[in-house]
């Protein structure tokens, strides 16, 4: 168990067996009594930004917003040159064009419809929460 010296305030790690008994600092040499088991300080906190899953440190929600606008994002640069992204978006004639122009001409434009796939899903990564609902879940912005 933890326990606080009275003599130089650090924390002193301490067998369990000696609960109810005197013991001495290793720091300072200083005489104190062992607190029953269980009443010893309680261990150190984690490192700051190592916090535990125990731990009552809020949390701040995540937005469906947030998460559709990640997603997008992922979906672009992957697949983005089959235009997935504008269909999940509800943009089925810029969905289809990108579709139809990589599969029509033999992935031969792909590398070009990919750039702009790439384009979008890194716009909408850095797009702020309510910028994205203004201009793709409100709005009606179809490229870029």
């Amino acid at each position: 168990m933890h326990v606080a010296c009275p003599h130089c305030h650090s924390t002193v790690q301490v067998d369990d067996q000696l609960a109810g008994q005197t013991s001495r600092c290793p720091l300072c040499s200083g005489e104190f009594r062992v607190p029953a088991a269980g009443v010893g300080m309680p261990p150190p906190p984690p490192p700051p930004g190592f916090a535990s899953a125990s731990s009552n440190v809020p949390r701040a929600p995540v937005s469906s917003i947030t998460v559709a606008r990640l997603a997008l994002g992922v979906v672009a640069l992957s697949v983005g040159s089959f235009g997935i992204h504008k269909f999940i978006l509800g943009r089925n004639v810029e969905g289809l064009i990108m579709l139809l122009v990589t599969l029509l001409s033999c992935f031969f434009v792909w590398p070009i419809i990919w750039v702009i796939a790439i384009v979008e899903g890194i716009i909408y990564l850095i797009k702020t929460d309510r910028e994205f609902e203004q201009e793709y879940l409100i709005g009606t912005k179809g490229w870029f």
